[in-house]
């Protein structure tokens, strides 16, 4: 027996011709039983795959399941006419507005302040705006000539490490005490 008899057509023709020989009775048959062994864990290869692939889409349809339950969408029609009875009792408070639209009307109300406010609370003002719209300061501090930029800087820097909500809602009640005065 060949070699090539073997081995499938497709390998045989990769390999070179002069490997093509007689192969003894005994190794003929032990290669035809390693041929036949690869085969079957091919097989099992393809197998496990496509078991794996059943098993990954089952979970995925499970975790879709679950997400739409946990979304609170309802799974059948007597779900959806309950919510809908449920919505309709319960009286409907306006939605109160969120820090971040408080925040842009306060800087917007700020422009119609009547007067000037003296230099520590227009440092105060800018560093809570920074603070709330960029964060910490960074960069060097400016030099001594240019003092409105230094007093501005001076006023970021205490704010440091202080959370941009904290320092919206310190902007929010500074610009409402000072239009109610």
């Amino acid at each position: 027996m060949k070699l090539f008899e073997l081995i499938p057509q497709k390998l045989s023709d990769l390999l070179p011709p002069k490997l093509n020989q007689d192969i003894p009775p005994p190794i003929d048959q032990l290669a035809e039983q390693l041929i036949e062994t690869g085969k079957i864990a091919g097989y099992a290869g393809v197998g496990l795959a496509i078991k794996t692939r059943d098993y990954a889409i089952n979970t995925l349809n499970e975790l879709i399941e679950i997400g739409e339950q946990a979304l609170g969408e309802p799974s059948s029609q007597i779900a959806s006419e309950e919510a809908t009875e449920t919505a309709s009792e319960t009286p409907t408070e306006p939605a109160q507005p969120s820090l971040e639209e408080l925040f842009t009307k306060a800087s917007e109300d700020i422009k119609t302040l009547n007067g000037r406010p003296d230099n520590s609370t227009l440092g105060e003002l800018y560093a809570l705006y920074k603070q709330a719209t960029i964060g910490d300061v960074s960069g060097k501090r400016p030099g001594l000539t240019k003092v409105a930029e230094r007093y501005k800087f001076d006023a970021w820097t205490k704010k440091q490490g202080m959370d941009r909500d904290i320092a919206k809602q310190a902007y929010i009640d500074k610009v409402e005490s000072l239009l109610a005065s």
